[in-house]
């Protein structure tokens, strides 16, 4: 028996060593899926549920773990506080004026800023351990006027509380030596005060200390706080 001659794709195929089984129409054996194909469906779908459970983990809000009340604030602000102090000195130092101390200054401190005790001022008749407050005034009294005062009242209390009129000193009976215990008056000065006070008989306030020749505004500033009338 003759067998059929060859078509031309079965030529074709032939002298491009393709095999028969391509030819459309040829059957062809499809293997069926194994192991492996059915273990990669099951490791995506792992995969799928996973990726899900963490989408939906943060799309979920955060709650804190007590709630805020309402008209509470976070955080309460600190009061504030001041980071220097401000004291005015005055009477036997060097500089009398207005200083700035940092927090916890003592009177030493404020003096030192000063300019320092004048060179007849005895440290003993100033309590220099004391804590400065701010705002205050402090006075290095004179520590001679004790004795031109009825009573002879220490000045010592004064120069420590911030100057009682017990440490003031009286210029209308004052000599000029104990005038010369005030800050910034020598002997030509404290020799005109006591002219001037002979002049007109007696100072009748401390303004009348303006009269006197060498003693403008701002010395007069440094003088009045620690004489009286």
């Amino acid at each position: 028996m003759v067998s059929p001659a060859p078509t031309v794709q079965q030529r074709l195929h032939s002298v491009l060593g393709l095999p028969l089984e391509t030819l459309e129409g040829a059957p062809r054996d499809v293997p069926p899926p194994g192991r492996g194909f059915s273990r990669a469906v099951a490791i995506c779908g792992v995969l799928a549920v996973v990726f899900a459970i963490v989408v939906f983990t943060r799309s979920q809000p955060v709650s804190s773990g007590s709630p805020v009340p309402l008209g509470v604030p976070l955080s309460a602000s600190p009061s504030p506080t001041l980071a220097f102090l401000v004291v005015q000195v005055v009477g036997r130092v060097n500089k009398p004026g207005i200083v700035r101390l940092p927090q916890g200054a003592r009177v030493a401190d404020a003096v030192a800023a000063a300019g320092g005790l004048t060179r007849r001022t005895d440290p003993a008749s100033v309590n220099l351990a004391r804590l400065v407050v701010d705002g205050e005034q402090i006075v290095i009294a004179n520590p001679s006027a004790a004795s031109a005062l009825p009573g002879g009242s220490s000045p010592g209390a004064g120069a420590q509380s911030g100057g009682s009129r017990g440490a003031l000193l009286d210029i209308n009976t004052a000599s000029a030596d104990q005038l010369e215990d005030l800050p910034g008056v020598g002997p030509v000065l404290a020799q005109r005060i006591v002219e001037q006070r002979t002049r007109i008989g007696r100072f009748t306030s401390v303004a009348d200390l303006r009269q006197v020749s060498g003693i403008g505004a701002k010395k007069f500033a440094d003088l009045a706080p620690l004489v009286r009338v």
